[in-house]
């Protein structure tokens, strides 16, 4: 029962984020704030991935800590249909309320193959990186808005480029679903870059999160407050619990 409650969030918050993508034609700023609400919303009943890159960077997380258990393989492998499920069902509910006119994902013109891939990838691995630190530490408040942050110096920084897309689901609801409704596979014809790009981002944030956080902070969830030099929380502000000094 419990998955199927996360499973239902992840369907209906994938879908608000295409939504959002679809109808505000790719707007960064209606896009990050608009994930940020949807994180926040999210979170009284779990992590909410909305991203299979997020999802398999969490895989790889517990597989490297030998925390994986057959629970979490059947719920990541849940995640990863349902956000399927839920990024069709925000594209075809852009596309009624657009009338077929919604954002399409595809790289700039004055843009090449190889720096669209590259653009995808680099900020793909920040945005897991992010995410893999702020699930580390107890304010949700503030992870969630690094996490729409990023997602927003992404779109407006290699927007112009490759998009901005770091979602490989997103990409793949949008484009198939303005293909089918034009009766046009060019649509289709860049989305191979938003899952190639988001994959090796993926995979470099697993490699690096490990270097950064090492083994000991990826294994403490809970943490206490020390004093703190400034306002903004840091993750020497913190000290786990599980791993006495």
């Amino acid at each position: 029962m419990e998955n199927w409650r996360k499973w239902i969030a992840e369907t209906q918050m994938t879908a608000m984020l295409a939504l959002a993508v679809a109808v505000s034609f790719g707007d960064p700023y209606a896009v990050s704030f608009g994930l940020w609400a949807i994180i926040i919303g999210g979170g009284f009943i779990g992590v909410v991935h909305l991203n299979p890159t997020v999802t398999l960077c969490n895989y790889a997380k517990k597989k490297y800590l030998r925390t994986l258990t057959n629970e979490n393989r059947v719920e990541f492998k849940g995640n990863l249909i349902f956000q399927i499920v839920g990024a069709l069902c925000g594209g075809l509910i852009g596309t009624i309320i657009a009338t077929g006119n919604h954002f399409h994902f595809k790289i700039g013109n004055d843009s090449t193959i190889a720096e669209a891939i590259v653009a995808e990838a680099i900020f793909t691995c920040q945005l897991n990186l992010v995410i893999m630190i702020s699930q580390e530490i107890e304010f949700p408040l503030i992870g969630s808005l690094a996490v729409s942050m990023t997602v927003l110096v992404g779109a407006l920084t290699v927007g112009p480029i490759s998009g901005g897309c770091f979602n490989p689901t997103v990409c793949l609801s949008l484009n198939s679903v303005k293909a089918i409704y034009y009766d046009d596979i060019n649509y289709m014809h860049d989305i191979w870059i938003y899952v190639i790009g988001p994959l090796i981002g993926s995979a470099m944030a697993i490699v690096l999160g490990c270097v950064y956080l090492g083994e000991k902070n990826f294994k403490a969830t809970i943490y206490e407050r020390n004093s703190m030099s400034s306002g903004i929380p840091m993750l020497s502000d913190y000290k786990s619990k599980d791993f006495p000094e």
